[in-house]
């Protein structure tokens, strides 16, 4: 049998301080008596996503919002699973002891503060989050990258930082998310009388729109728009409905989007194209640094979406992985969505503005 695997999530958190100055948390641990990024373990029933900004929280105090991927670092603990870092120096005639323990994976993501106008919102569609206590986190440093690698204990902690200060170097800061997200679970065709188009969401589905707002919470999008059909406008609905934002109802007749309450309108019409909407939707993102935007789609749509996406990827790893999770055999099911980083691109003989970064799977976890 082979050993446990313990799965924790954290972030690197920056800050741009004046004059322009980049700094990152870091967090000393009395309990271990090490410098490290805040970190730790999973919840029951829940995210890798979750667990980052929920222990971020915890043990920095710093609220903050996802931005992308940065890597995991794994590594083994101790013979009673603790986390310490063993030494590499002993005492006289003392033999140093191996960690022997489970295996502990850390899945790491490029934080940064959410903004104070989205905090009740988040409140309200993440959860409680415990403040953190002296015995946890008794101090908390915001750093250069230098002083922090000087400081920081564990080696793959400092390789981590140092991936974050390439990702941050080569976007200048300017880096945007866009999430796509299939619409949850709908009443079957064989129950429903009416037009497919005005299909409502099922019991299931109900719980899985709730669900991915929670997790869309982790990214707390500043724009949520869903494409004019029931199914999606009441995926969207538990988003407006937990987090009291407005949802851009998706009008691809003029392609203009149509910003009310989704409950005053529900059309029975079908898009006619989807290449327009997405379009809008990457432009209206990438002309704010550090935006956020959320798509409710279908699944037919999330097949054209990889057309207009795929040639935006930065390399093949990742075209494959969204080619993949918007029309593959890994294609997103009912109320699941995909995490796009989305960074300027800095060659002027390019002829896309952007390029796709990292991509990421989001997986509302219903029970």
């Amino acid at each position: 049998m082979g050993k446990k695997i313990i799965q924790a999530a954290g972030s690197i958190v920056y800050r741009i301080t004046e004059p322009e100055q980049l700094r990152v948390c870091i967090i000393h641990r009395p309990r271990y008596d090490d410098w490290s990024f805040p970190k730790g373990k999973l919840l029951q029933h829940e995210s890798l996503a979750h667990a980052a900004v929920r222990e971020t929280a915890e043990e920095s105090g710093a609220h903050v919002v996802l931005e992308a991927p940065l890597g995991r670092i794994s590594y083994v603990l101790g013979s009673d699973n603790s986390d310490a870092v063993v030494s590499s120096t002993t005492h006289k005639n003392q033999q140093k002891k191996p960690n022997t323990g489970a295996t502990k994976h850390v899945y790491y993501w490029i934080a940064r503060d959410i903004d104070t106008h989205l905090q009740s919102a988040r409140n309200a569609s993440f959860g409680h989050i415990i403040h953190r206590t002296e015995k946890e986190t008794d101090e908390i440093r915001w750093l250069s990258i230098d002083e922090a690698l000087a400081l920081l204990t564990r080696s793959d902690d400092k390789n981590i930082l140092l991936t974050f200060s390439e990702r941050m170097q080569a976007s200048s800061q300017h880096r945007c998310t866009l999430i796509l997200a299939r619409h949850a679970d709908c009443t079957p065709k064989k129950m429903w009388n009416g037009s497919s188009q005005t299909r409502p969401l099922s019991p299931l589905g109900a719980a899985q729109a709730h669900a991915l707002t929670t997790e869309l919470s982790c990214f707390m999008p500043q724009h949520m728009y869903a494409e004019n059909l029931t199914a999606c406008i009441r995926t969207a609905r538990a988003w407006e409905e937990t987090t009291g934002l407005t949802t851009h109802i998706m009008d691809t007749s003029n392609r203009s989007t149509s910003k009310h309450r989704i409950h005053e309108k529900e059309s029975t019409s079908a898009p006619d194209t989807f290449a327009p909407l997405i379009a809008d939707v990457l432009e209206s993102v990438m002309h704010s640094p550090r935006a956020c935007a959320a798509f409710i789609t279908t699944k037919q749509h999330l097949c054209e979406a990889a057309d207009i996406l795929t040639p935006l990827s930065c390399n093949d790893s990742i075209m494959h992985t969204l080619t993949e999770l918007l029309r593959g055999k890994k294609a997103l099911a009912a109320g699941q969505a995909v995490a796009i980083t989305l960074e300027s691109r800095t060659q002027s003989d390019s002829t896309n503005s952007c390029m796709i970064t990292s991509v990421q799977k989001v997986e509302p976890i219903v029970f």
